[in-house]
């Protein structure tokens, strides 16, 4: 089968995948529920609602009970006081025993919208930093997913290196047994050579997956099962453009929202230094009981009043004007933090969308350089049986191969931190990892279907066989790629090795194809055919692309790279000038599908 290794590959990806496999939405779900900063937070948020209470308490009555209980005695000396003009003088002593008890009900009845304006901005703080915390939520959760997706980047990383070892280790026997026949050293040195190249990679990425590991557990609490997967990217929520995308940002961004907040309880802090200048009315209702303390132990007295009582402060010193002026300075100070939090959103926000695209775009360009290095490898083997390359050229070859793949890891994981950095720009990072769209994990090892291309409905066994290259072909398709008329073949074509299909969508897509050429629609290309005298036997056309406005011309169906080799020599030089170059039908399999298969 055709590259072993990377099947090998892929085949360990995918078990990791569907044997239970820990998905990201799980951790998050661990996080949010056991993680002592996210509690934190939220006991913080409860904590701040209480000041909305206690602003709004000054709406209700206040209701004090105040009393004493007394027992005193007075020592009186008069001087020449007789009682009834006798010699006997006044007696000075007095003692005193009673209570005075009291209830009052005071109710403010205006304050100048002192207390109103105290409770909207309680409300407005509380906001406010409820997008704090919610921000540092999302923080805790994107520091998370970071530590998730470099374990994940790292097995995978470990199993290409892995994988890179035992091709270097299988190399270096076929090398010692060459040595063993020619005396030939130096295919040994250079196979050892990288060999230990490889070993030293292979534990320097344990390294940094251990270090992933260790954030891993300090955020979720617990070791990674090893069992962890590529996320789901769920693309729904983020626009195709980027005037929509910053509009977006704008008005959901948690620092916006916050900022905005901020704004509006300073708002009320100018309302609370203007309610100085405005009167005070509440209301004071009394009932009181006093036995013999005010009548002097003669008898209890009893009494009860209501009263509205004023207070209004004419002048202070001028103190009321400067507290408003200074809340007024500090609002336009606020003003100018949203002006230069909302700049700095953007910035980030037009940053990551850049970066987020070019990444499509660099990933595209490596998976091609990729299947090139792959179609290198095959065909340096094929040359090196044939005499014509040496074994080293093979070595080079495959570590080229090597770098390649691991480029494209790195490219792919690096679109995933664009993709995670896009939504917490937007403040929607936790509630998209949560959204039922993201339950479990990404069908492949690659970001081919992540991009917001079509994905069929398989079953697992189907989905391994289209990691593996082996996917079953879509029954339903409304319109068939053109295939012409078989023709009589000349002598030299009769030995080209093209298997026979009715349509190329049949051919497994493990087998190659010859690329031709791109035109400008369907008809030019049937003219291309036509104009250079193809095999129309063994020659295929299809449209792709917005409105079919671009086709493809494809040739034939090889088993092998060298049989497509073959194939190649065999055509004219007028074809040979446009400069086809040797392709996995599988591509070609699936771009057809892409603009046909729902039409």
């Amino acid at each position: 089968m055709k590259h072993k290794g990377m099947r090998l590959i892929c085949l360990s990806l995918f078990a990791s995948v569907s044997l239970q496999a820990s998905s990201l939405k799980e951790s998050v779900e661990k996080v949010l529920s056991t993680n002592p900063e996210v509690i934190a937070e939220k006991k913080n948020q409860e904590a701040f609602k209480k000041y909305i209470d206690e602003r709004e308490a000054k709406y209700l009555p206040r209701l004090d009970i105040d009393g004493r209980l007394e027992k005193s005695n007075s020592d009186k000396k008069y001087k020449e006081q007789r009682i009834n003009n006798t010699n006997s003088p006044v007696n000075g002593s007095e003692q005193e025993d009673g209570y005075n008890l009291g209830i009052a009900i005071n109710q403010m009845l205006y304050d100048g919208d002192l207390t109103p304006a105290q409770v909207r901005e309680a409300k407005h703080n509380d906001l406010a930093n409820t997008y704090r915390t919610e921000k540092n939520i999302q923080n805790i959760i994107s520091e998370t997913i970071n530590a998730y997706t470099g374990l994940v980047q790292y097995d995978e990383m470990l199993n290409l290196t892995k994988s890179m070892i035992q091709t270097n280790e299988d190399n270096l026997t076929i090398a010692k047994e060459k040595e063993s026949i020619s005396g030939e050293v130096l295919e040994t040195y250079e196979t050892e050579g990288k060999l230990n190249f490889m070993k030293e990679k292979y534990l320097e990425e344990k390294d940094l997956k251990h270090s992933r590991i260790t954030t891993f557990k300090r955020f979720v609490g617990e070791e990674p099962t090893g069992n962890e997967c590529r996320p789901k990217m769920d693309l729904s929520n983020i626009p195709n453009n980027l005037q929509d995308l910053v509009e977006k940002a704008v008005l959901n961004n948690y620092e916006i929202k916050e900022q905005i907040e901020r704004i509006k309880a300073q708002r009320e802090k100018i309302a609370q230094a203007d309610s100085k200048f405005l009167p005070n009315f509440n209301l004071e209702l009394k009932a009181l009981t006093d036995s013999d303390l005010s009548l002097n132990e003669n008898g209890r007295e009893n009494q009860a009043f209501g009263r509205i009582n004023l207070a209004w402060n004419l002048f202070n010193g001028g103190a009321d004007k400067a507290i408003s002026e200074q809340e007024t300075l500090f609002l336009a100070e606020q003003k100018q933090r949203l002006d230069a939090i909302t700049n700095k959103i953007v910035e980030e926000i037009k940053v990551n969308f850049e970066r987020y695209q070019k990444n499509k775009e660099r990933i595209d360009v490596l998976k091609k350089y990729v299947v090139s290095n792959e179609n290198i490898v095959e065909v340096y083997k094929s040359e090196f049986e044939s005499g014509t390359r040496t074994f080293v050229d093979i070595l080079d070859a495959q570590t080229v191969l090597y770098e390649a793949k691991k480029s494209l890891i790195n490219r792919e994981y690096e679109l995933y931190r664009n993709y995670y950095d896009i939504l917490a720009s937007l403040s929607i990072l936790t509630e998209t990892v949560l959204s039922p769209n993201n339950e479990g994990c990404s069908n492949s090892a690659a970001l081919g279907n992540l991009l917001g291309e079509p994905k069929n409905t398989i079953t697992a066994n189907d989905e391994l066989k289209a990691l593996l290259g082996d996917a079953p072909q879509q029954e339903q398709v409304v319109e068939r790629p053109m295939h012409y008329t078989p023709a009589p073949v000349t002598s030299k074509q009769e030995i080209v090795k093209s298997e026979n299909f009715s349509t190329f969508q049949e051919a497994p897509s493990g087998y190659y194809t010859i690329n031709i050429t791109t035109t400008e629609g369907i008809n030019a290309a049937n003219d291309f055919v036509s104009s250079n005298a193809l095999d129309k036997n063994n020659t295929y056309t299809y449209p792709f692309g917005p409105e079919m406005a671009s086709a493809k011309v494809i040739y034939g169906i090889f088993k092998s790279v060298k049989d497509a080799n073959v194939a190649m020599d065999s055509l004219p030089s007028s074809i040979k000038a446009h400069k086809p170059y040797i392709d996995n039908i599988s591509k070609h399999q699936k771009l057809y599908d892409k603009y046909h298969k729902n039409n």
